[in-house]
């Protein structure tokens, strides 16, 4: 089965079934211990599917790999932090914080490296752009996320918990299934299909915990403007990446990756950490959830679509010219 169109079942499928036992999920996440086993069983098998070193050879092309992290790590905070404060004025915070903790993730693993290679651009280089931005992440990310919501969270959790949270959970895991990796001990399938299933299973609890309360309209009526914003966010994104790209010369083949590597965000460390920041807050990690992942539906429309409308125009012109 395509893995978009998995994606899209297994997401249906999660919501089905948060409707119906929201109540037994509720209960899940009010124990904190199945949240982090599942985290950390996630980062586990991650390192076990992650080749390192890729990382020294990727860097070879350093224009790109440049490029790339600039767009995550430097371009996306500032225009997801911009987009905020505008939908502040018209959301509650609660809601509209999604914004700034989809400005700091990184690309994810395997969607950007298979569209890459779908639409004819350079798979090798979004495969080192997406091992990059993963161990750049993991110190980038939540460094940025403190700078950005201690200026609207008064109580949030100081960084030094955030960072040792983050290494019990995320680093160590990660470390002991890179250890793994290199002893070539082989699990087969299953640290593959941990990693891309825990992140429903989170989903799952943080969901039931908020459908549990009700008012269920009066929630999904607040988190619309945060939803516009993300839409906006996304649009402007893909339009910054690929003029940026194109003012870089890059080949059509780097252009592709660079608008595929820069743009995506992965839902594989946004709700984790979102769980970290806000451990108490189920409505909080529920609405970042919600527009991490109405974000990464978009951007992999918006993408394709830049790809195919804009690019081969481009490249006429530039012909001509």
């Amino acid at each position: 089965m395509d893995k978009h169109v998995n994606f899209f079942l297994v997401l249906v499928i999660t919501l089905f079934i948060t409707w119906f036992l929201r109540d037994f999920g509720g209960m899940l996440n009010s124990h904190e211990m199945f949240a982090t086993v599942t985290i950390m069983l996630m980062y586990v098998g991650m390192g076990l599917t992650t080749d390192s070193r890729q990382l020294l050879v990727g860097l070879r092309n350093w224009k790109l790999v440049l490029f790339s992290q600039f767009s995550l790590f430097g371009l996306s905070p500032l225009l997801a932090y911009a987009l905020f404060h505008v939908v502040l004025r018209y959301s509650p915070l609660e809601y509209a914080v999604g914004l700034l903790f989809l400005g700091c993730l990184p690309t994810t693993i395997t969607s950007c490296i298979m569209l890459t290679k779908e639409y004819g651009g350079n798979a090798v280089g979004a495969l080192y752009n997406s091992i990059v931005s993963q161990f750049l992440g993991l110190f980038l990310t939540p460094l940025l996320l403190s700078a950005l919501l201690a200026t609207q969270f008064v109580s949030v959790i100081p960084f030094s918990q955030v960072l040792k949270n983050l290494c019990y959970k995320m680093i160590i895991p990660f470390a002991i299934g890179q250890i793994l990796r290199q002893r070539h001990v082989s699990l087969g399938r299953i640290p593959g299909i941990v990693t891309y299933y825990g992140i429903f299973f989170i989903l799952y609890m943080k969901l039931a915990a908020t459908f549990c309360k009700g008012n269920l309209l009066e929630y999904f009526h607040l988190l619309a403007i945060p939803l516009i914003g993300v839409a906006a966010f996304c649009t402007l994104l893909l339009l910054l990446v690929s003029a940026l790209a194109a003012g870089c010369r890059f080949s059509r083949e780097d252009r592709v990756c660079s608008i595929f590597t820069g743009t995506q965000k992965t839902m594989g460390m946004g709700i984790p950490l979102a769980t970290i920041y806000f451990p108490k807050n189920v409505e909080i990690v529920s609405s970042v959830s919600l527009l991490i992942i109405f974000y990464y539906i978009l951007v992999m429309v918006g993408a394709a679509f830049v790809v195919v409308r804009i690019l081969p125009k481009q490249e006429k012109n530039v012909n001509k010219a």
